[in-house]
């Protein structure tokens, strides 16, 4: 590939399979605070208590959605484009985010409910 200029565009989505046995949502459980509170930990958008990652269908099935809102959170997203992260890529790939807004596969709109919460990493919540 690198001798015919060709380059490989990888698609991926920002919702995350709940499944802890795969690293990607449960290193996002971990995402701490910057105001180091242990409760509201986690890189997902919450439910509308705020307690818990807010799970919703999707095509991996059950799903979290990353918050972007949060600035850890979104530091957490940009570290699994890292080579060391994402095994057997090199600067021959480059990323395609393929959704601009949470595609939720349940309930009338298909899309998150507006009663979810965010928090932002200082855990203030909107």
């Amino acid at each position: 590939m690198e001798r015919s200029n060709k380059r490989l565009a990888i698609i991926t989505d920002p919702h995350i399979k709940v499944d802890d046995t795969f690293f990607v949502f449960s290193e996002g459980l971990d995402v701490k605070m910057t105001d180091g509170s242990e409760q509201n930990r986690g890189a997902y958008i919450r439910d509308s208590e705020g307690l818990r990652p807010f799970v919703g269908k999707c095509w991996p099935n059950e799903s979290v959605w990353v918050d972007f809102l949060n600035d850890n959170a979104a530091d957490f997203w940009s570290t699994l484009y890292s080579f060391k992260k994402f095994k057997g890529t090199n600067k021959l790939f480059s990323y395609w985010i393929d959704m601009n807004e949470p595609s939720v596969f349940s309930g009338d709109e298909l899309t998150m409910p507006k009663n979810t919460i965010h928090l932002t990493a200082s855990n203030k919540r909107f």
